[in-house]
């Protein structure tokens, strides 16, 4: 019975050894917020026995906060002591410089991304971003080369050819080549067209480019064209003779890139119907379907009856007959004059050899005769008209009245006025006409046209420049501006007006070395003494020889003369101020 108590004992401790083995053991230690791994030795052990040692080393890209502290860890029963490694980011330094160009950085720890950005006028040669390694910043160093935008000289007329369209930035050394704009051909064709960037800056192009012309416009049967150009871009505008109407809507053509757009137009015969029937009366002819302009028909009356009016009738450039067709009576109607008042003869009807006499109502003039018959074929002559006053003309824009027509609203019939170019402008012809007449309450064409002054390239000056790139000319009040040289200071007006003479106004500014002028202001004071003269006279004692006498005179003379010396000097001083 003891053997037995003695081997229940023996297994039941055999088994508490066995447990407790089994229990005191560490699984693999990790301490990931202090940016540390398990040494390679102990990488694929899952399981530590109680005591063991494993060794810890910083992650890729970190390194210890201390350099003295322990790197390893034990497990005591089934837990690891602490770890006292801590590990930090390593840096990278700052990034080395390089030419051209900086870096925008977001940081320079392990992970961080720095970005490669060239100066304006360059271009970056490789890869723009760099990160921080283990082993400091990868990649190599950029290169910023220098480069152009894409060339622009609007003022010559010029494109950029087909093949450098699209490209918006030139590496140093690049070459483009231009062509002229649609429309523009060159000036001179055996001049360069090309351009080439240098570091960052385009070479002066040589090219320039004119419009073309698209030669005079065909000529137009029974028409012309009216026109101001014939060069890329103008316009001419087809014009029918009188009596003739164009065939079709379109009467404008324009100067395209290949001559002028359109067909050539075509001038119509203007046709009338027939014309109109009278009460008591018939043509002379027989009438026909239709008349072609300036074609003539004649009528008659019936017998007895005096035919009132125009016998005749033409076909007009409207498509009308004009004037109106006459009238058959017996005897003559009556007039119908505005503004006109009868002052002999007698009131309608009127008969034969019945008589009219008028005058017309004040600012008002009277065209024809004033007394005018009743005959068999009508007044005789005409009866006259009564011509109102012309307001004052207006043009408007380039041309305006001559100065003595200014402050005059009306003018009566048959006035001359002239005119003359509004200030900034000169006449397209000076040798036409220059004045208008007052005609039936309106005034007849004006010939005279004015076209705006226009100067050429602005003067040059030494050692400076304009703002902008000089055009070939400029029109009345187009304004330029100069600029200096570097060190240079601009003396006079900076900026130059188109004048109406056809100059720049005012003189053009100078260039010159900036100068330091000193004045020195001297302050003279003057200070008045006043000087006392004290004279010591001896006494005139009898035994005193007639010598001493003659000195003490000459030394009274002395000591005045020194007296009115020195007022004169002060005096003087004093003028001064």
């Amino acid at each position: 019975m003891g053997c037995k108590v003695l081997w229940l004992n023996v297994a039941l401790l055999a088994y508490l050894m066995i447990c407790e083995h089994v229990r005191a053991q560490c699984t693999q230690p990790s301490f990931p917020s202090r940016n540390a791994i398990v040494s390679d030795s102990h990488l694929t052990t899952q399981s530590f026995p109680d005591g063991s040692t494993v060794t810890f080393e910083c992650e890729i890209g970190h390194k210890p906060e201390n350099s003295t502290a322990s790197e390893s860890v034990t497990c005591v029963r089934n837990l690891w002591t602490s770890l006292e490694l801590n590990c930090i980011k390593k840096s990278c330094g700052s990034p080395p410089y390089f030419d051209n160009g900086g870096y925008d950085k977001e940081g320079i720890l392990f992970g961080d991304k720095i970005t490669a950005v060239c100066n304006p006028g360059y271009m970056l040669d490789g890869i723009k971003y760099r990160w921080c390694r283990d082993q400091g910043w990868d990649g190599r160093d950029p290169v910023c080369e220098a480069q152009c935008t894409q060339p622009s000289f609007p003022s010559r007329n010029v494109i950029v050819s087909d093949s450098h369209l699209t490209t918006q930035s030139f590496p140093d050394g690049s070459t483009v080549t231009f062509k002229c704009d649609i429309g523009y051909k060159p000036e001179n064709s055996t001049v360069s067209k090309s351009v080439t960037c240098v570091r960052n800056l385009w070479t002066s192009l040589e090219l320039n480019c004119i419009k073309k012309s698209c030669g005079s416009p065909p000529e137009i049967d029974n028409g012309r064209y009216d026109f101001t150009g014939i060069s890329f871009g103008d316009k001419i505008t087809a014009v029918c003779n009188s009596g003739y109407m164009l065939d079709g809507m379109i009467k404008d053509r324009v100067c395209r890139d290949q001559g002028w757009d359109g067909r050539d137009p075509v001038c119509e015969v203007v046709k009338c119907t027939a014309p109109p029937a009278i009460v008591n009366g018939q043509l002379e002819e027989e009438p026909l379907d239709s008349y072609e302009y300036s074609e003539v028909v004649s009528y008659k009356c019936n017998g007895g009856l005096s035919l009132i009016g125009s016998p005749t009738l033409h076909c007009s450039e409207n498509g009308t007959f004009q004037p109106d067709p006459p009238k058959c009576m017996d005897g003559c109607p009556k007039p119908e004059i505005p503004h006109a008042i009868r002052i002999g003869g007698k009131s309608p009807p009127y008969k034969l050899k019945n008589f009219i006499d008028y005058k017309c109502e004040d600012a008002y003039e009277m065209k024809g005769e004033n007394h005018i018959v009743c005959t068999e074929n009508g007044w005789n002559p005409e009866p006259p008209k009564c011509i109102g006053p012309c307001s004052r003309p207006d043009l408007g824009g380039n041309v305006i009245l001559t100065k003595e027509f200014r402050t005059q609203n009306s003018f009566p019939y048959k006035s001359n006025v002239t005119f003359e170019c509004n200030r900034g402008y000169e006449p397209v012809d000076s040798t036409v006409s220059k004045s208008v007449t007052c005609e039936e309450n309106h005034w007849t064409k004006l010939l005279f046209t004015c076209k705006v002054v226009k100067c050429k390239a602005p003067p040059a000056i030494v050692n400076g420049q304009l703002e902008e790139e000089p055009l070939d000319s400029y029109e009345y009040k187009q304004v330029v501006s100069y600029k200096c040289n570097v060190g240079l200071s601009l003396i006079g007006s900076p900026t130059l007006h188109c004048s109406e003479n056809g100059t720049f106004q005012p003189d053009p500014p100078k260039c010159s070395a900036t100068t330091t002028t000193t004045t020195t202001t001297s302050t003279i004071v003057t200070t008045t003494t006043s000087m006392t003269v004290i004279f010591k006279t001896r006494p005139d004692n009898n035994d005193h020889s007639s010598g001493d006498r003659s000195s003490s005179s000459r030394n009274t003379v002395v000591a005045w003369i020194i007296t009115l010396s020195v007022l004169a000097v002060l005096g003087l001083i004093k003028g001064f101020h």
